[in-house]
């Protein structure tokens, strides 16, 4: 069985993900959710913060979709820290080519660990843009995350 999962922060990294998906086959589509925005609000045991998706009225957070099987699955839950730190939820994409919605599930963080007082380290950031620009992210988007205020 696999399962579609929606990646958006350091997991686009495709080295990290490589690491968390050992049976993964490299294939990846372009996508974004609607309606949400990227926010680094997730505390890291460092005091850095995470990404993390909040509702939104008119942005997007854009990702890629990856197939994962059930042992894949398994440990990308371990690392996200799925149930405690990271709840896995099921949301609607859309395939940036066609505008096809797609059911996925998404890692969003758990409420008792975010904090808006946080910021991201200057690494944590970087495994996110490299990754958006390999996986062929809008530029204006992957600008907005550069801007972001580092620890």
């Amino acid at each position: 069985m696999t399962h579609a999962i929606f990646m958006y922060g350091s997991n686009l990294d495709r080295e990290q993900l490589k690491t968390r998906a050992k049976n993964w086959d490299l294939k990846a589509q372009k996508a974004y959710l609607p309606k949400h925005e990227l926010r680094f609000n997730k505390r890291k045991q460092d005091k850095s913060a995470a990404a993390n998706i909040c509702p939104h009225p008119t942005r997007s957070v854009w990702g890629i979709i990856v197939k994962l099987n059930n042992e894949d699955l398994y440990e990308m839950d371990f690392r996200e820290g799925h149930p405690k730190h990271y709840a896995r939820k099921p949301h609607t994409v859309y395939t940036f080519d066609e505008q096809k919605a797609v059911e996925v599930d998404i890692y969003i963080a758990q409420p008792k660990f975010i904090d808006d007082t946080l910021h991201p380290s200057r690494e944590y950031l970087q495994k996110i843009i490299d990754g958006g620009h390999f996986c062929g992210l809008p530029g204006d988007y992957l600008k907005a995350i550069e801007q972001q205020r580092l620890i």
